[in-house]
């Protein structure tokens, strides 16, 4: 998800259309929140829902997402604070879906 929108930004594309999950939807307004992308809104119904992305830019007219790990790390820690309900175990799904592991040597970011 976040590659696309990299990928549009670098493009220069204003927006970005990605298939809609309710995860991916969560993660795309903690994005919003953390003001990495302008607006994330659903698109369409049933089968062909997707998600709308407006990609901010910064005043030199690069796209705000230019890598890949901050703004990892500022959705799991928006994510988790929200989660503060669920078991460890839980909370160490999510940790580990956003802070992916390399061959069993440690975290990439």
């Amino acid at each position: 998800m976040l590659i696309r929108i990299k990928n549009a930004g670098n493009a220069g594309h204003d927006r970005a259309y990605i298939p809609f999950s309710q995860m991916k939807f969560e993660v795309a307004k903690a994005l919003q929140k953390e003001g990495y992308i302008k607006d994330a809104a659903p698109k369409g119904k049933k089968v062909q829902k997707t998600i709308e992305i407006e990609i901010a830019y910064s005043e030199r007219q690069k796209p705000r997402i230019q890598g890949t790990c901050a703004p990892f790390k500022a959705v799991a820690t928006s994510l988790l604070q929200r989660c503060e309900y669920q078991t460890g175990a839980q909370r160490l799904r999510y940790f580990d879906a956003f802070y992916p592991q390399r061959n069993s040597f440690g975290r990439r970011c």
